[in-house]
Parts: structure tokens; sequence; C-alpha cells
């Protein structure tokens, strides 16, 4: 073989070394990449997971506020019940000391009628003793004063 053969069979030999060398490398990369796409699709499968169970999460945080506000209303309600109840008997009370103190007075005058003046003068105080210490109110304005909520529908 002359030497420009040699060199031309050596060049040919080298192209194709460097050939399969590149087969080599692009298999390799192509295995790289392969690898590289799967872990991406693994990461969005998570991602997309992930953002699931925030979805969940988040659906489950709103159906929880929605409940604790259903049982503020629900307390913030018996609340405002139990003002216009208790005001409600205090009024009550109210009416029926200064009726029984009408009741007595009545009962005292027959019993006394010379002394009728003089048990009569009291009675005014008597009864501005009583509404200071057992006052009436307006149950409708205690409520609404004493909570966010408006007076209790049908009274």
């Amino acid at each position: 073989m002359t030497p420009v053969e040699r060199r031309k069979d050596d060049a040919h030999q080298a192209v194709a070394q460097l050939r399969r060398q590149v087969r080599v490398v692009a298999t390799v990369i192509g295995a790289a990449m392969l690898v590289l796409l799967i872990a991406v699709v693994v990461v969005f499968t998570k991602v997309d997971s992930s953002a699931d169970a925030a979805v969940s999460s988040s659906e489950a945080a709103a159906e929880a506020a929605q409940v604790a506000l259903d049982v503020t209303e629900q307390i913030q309600q018996s609340r405002a019940e139990a003002i216009e109840q208790e005001c409600r008997d205090v009024n009550l009370r109210n009416e029926r000391t200064v009726n029984t103190l009408r009741g007595l007075i009545r009962k005292e005058v027959k019993e006394h009628p010379e002394r009728e003046a003089e048990i009569r003068e009291g009675v005014s105080s008597t009864i501005l003793l009583i509404d200071a210490l057992v006052p009436v109110r307006d149950c409708h304005a205690r409520v609404e004063d004493l909570t966010d909520l408006p007076p209790i529908a049908g009274d």
C-alpha cells in the first residue's frame, strides 16, 4: 500500500471511529435527555398532586371557616335571645313589684283611711326607687346596643 493510500485508509478508519464515538455520545445524550424528561414528568406529576392537595386543603379550610361563621352566628343569635329574655324578665319583675306595691297601698288605705294622704305621698318616690333598681327597658334597643344583631323578629 502506498503512503497516500495508507493515509487515506487511516483517515477512513479515524472517521469511522469518530462516527462510532459520536453515536455513543449521541446515545448517552439521548439517554440523559430521556432520564431528564422522566424526572420533569415526575416533578410535574408531584406538583399537580400537590396542587390538588392544596386545592383540597383550601376547600377544607373554606368549609371550616364557614362552619366557624355559622357557629359564631348561632352564638350571637343565642346571645341576642338571652339578652332579650333577660330584659323581658326585668321588665316583668318591675311591673309585678309596682303592682304589688299598689296592691299593698290599696290594702293599707282601706285599713287606715285616715292616713291615705300620708300613705300615697311615698308611692311616687317608691316607684322611682323601684324603677332605678329594676329599670324598665326597651328590649329591642337593648339587644341592638349589646350585640351587632337586629332585634329578634316577631317581637
